[in-house]
Parts: C-alpha cells; structure tokens; sequence
C-alpha cells in the first residue's frame, strides 16, 4: 500500500531530495503562496482512487507536548470525500539517543467527519487533533 502525504514544496527543490519526494509519492503543497488549489487537486484525486492520502493536521513538525492549531485541509478532504479519517498519534520515546530516536505510533479508530455533528471545518479539524491527542495521553511511555 502506497501513502502519499503532504509535504513542503521546500523539499523538491534540491535534484536528490526531489527524486526522493518523487519515489516517495509526496505531494508538494506552496505554503507561503496561500494557493493550495493544485495539491487539493491531487489530494482529491488520490483519495478518489481509493488510496491513502497521509496529513499532518499541524501542517508542520511538532515536538511532544507542542500544542499547535490544526489545518482545515484533513476536514475538508474527509468531508468533500466522505471517506474515513484514521487519527494516529507519533510519540517520541524518551531515551538517551540524539540521533534516531526511536518512536512509538499508535493508530485509533477511523472517524467519519460527516457523521459529527458540525460542517465547521475548523471544529471538525480539531476533533481530528484531538482524538490524536487523546492517544498520545492513552498511550504515553
């Protein structure tokens, strides 16, 4: 199964970074233009062919812990598609190592955005967050 996610148009911009981001199947999203209409294009697409789209709701790295405001992008994907959104939860395990450090993903039920009671795309983004959050508490080391 091929997951293709989000990813910074910065990332592309480098011969060897971009093939990789190729062979990877990333889609590059322009965040500094404000104009997302080509990679909710693909997006779209992607999820309509029945494959996996992959979104970090923060629309950036977070460290554990950090407390970031989510993108309205996965809400209005999984309610323009209808198709399930499942929340998953990174945790970076604490050890001694600077380098790689190993993590823990835990993956929760999926959700229907359009089963929720709302068409706010910034309440059902945050329900996302949330049910991500709540597995991070669920599952911390």
């Amino acid at each position: 199964m091929i997951i293709h996610f989000l990813a910074k148009k910065e990332l592309f911009q480098r011969r060897m970074t971009n093939w990789l981001f190729q062979k990877l199947h990333a889609i590059p999203v322009d965040r500094q233009s404000g104009i997302a209409i080509r990679p909710v294009r693909r997006s779209l697409k992607v999820i309509e062919n029945g494959e996996v789209l992959g979104i970090f709701p923060e629309g950036k790295r977070c460290k554990n812990e950090e407390r970031v405001k989510p993108k309205k992008g996965v809400a209005f994907l999984g309610v323009k598609t209808g198709a399930p959104v499942l929340p998953i939860a990174i945790i970076f395990l604490d050890t001694k190592k600077r380098i790689r450090k190993p993590v823990k993903v835990v993956i929760g039920p999926m959700m229907y955005l359009n089963e929720l009671k709302s068409s706010d795309y910034t309440v059902l983004a945050e329900a996302v967050m949330d049910r991500s959050r709540e597995l991070r508490e669920i599952y911390k080391v």
